[in-house]
């Protein structure tokens, strides 16, 4: 029957709903840890994007290969809202990694997508809002760089409280912005692009 129909369409969009916030919670969890290169040693460097590269293969198979399962014979269309902000995630992780290995972008065509389980919708607009957030996460790793410079005596002393200071207030400005352009988007159901916060 139609009931039956659309309580199955339901229950599997809950599965991939849960599906998403795991792979977005392992994935920020993925970001922190690659976080701790800044002013390892070479040794400590290569361990930690040895151990996130390990883990973001696990996440793949154990999260994202369920949801490409779930999808089988299924329009992705349908379902990409329910698993895109868990794969914007996992986007910003891998670029992040591929960033700290290389010091170059993960494609999606030839990168992204080759990692990704082959059945899986993978939109440029996942892609690119998860690029978007990577330029983030670069700015506070160009920021503890700097710390553990300026810690190791190269520049004065107070440069380090500054620049501390400085990473804690784009912090805030960065929240503020973020839960502003949420609320523009839930009161209005509209798209990131067309909400600035600071206008």
């Amino acid at each position: 029957t139609f009931k039956e129909r659309l309580d199955v369409k339901q229950d599997r969009r809950e599965r991939i709903v849960k599906l998403s916030r795991d792979i977005t919670m392992e994935s920020k969890r993925l970001i922190f840890t690659l976080h701790r290169v800044a002013g390892a040693s070479d040794e400590e460097r290569l361990a930690v994007l040895t151990e996130v590269s390990q883990r973001l293969d696990k996440l793949i198979a154990s999260k994202l290969l369920p949801i490409s399962s779930e999808l089988t014979g299924q329009d992705p269309w349908e379902y990409r809202r329910a698993y895109s902000p868990g794969l914007q995630e996992l986007i910003e992780a891998m670029t992040f990694l591929e960033f700290l290995s290389t010091g170059r972008l993960l494609s999606l065509s030839g990168g992204v997508r080759d990692r990704l389980p082959s059945g899986l919708l993978v939109s440029q607009f996942d892609y690119l809002l998860g690029v978007c957030d990577l330029s983030g996460e670069s700015c506070l790793a160009a920021a503890a760089k700097q710390c553990q410079t300026a810690r190791s005596g190269l520049v004065p002393k107070d440069f380090a409280g500054k620049l501390e200071t400085m990473r804690q207030s784009v912090e805030k400005v960065e929240t503020v912005c973020y839960q502003q352009c949420l609320r523009c988007i839930e009161e209005s159901n509209i798209t990131t692009a067309s909400c600035n916060p600071l206008i």
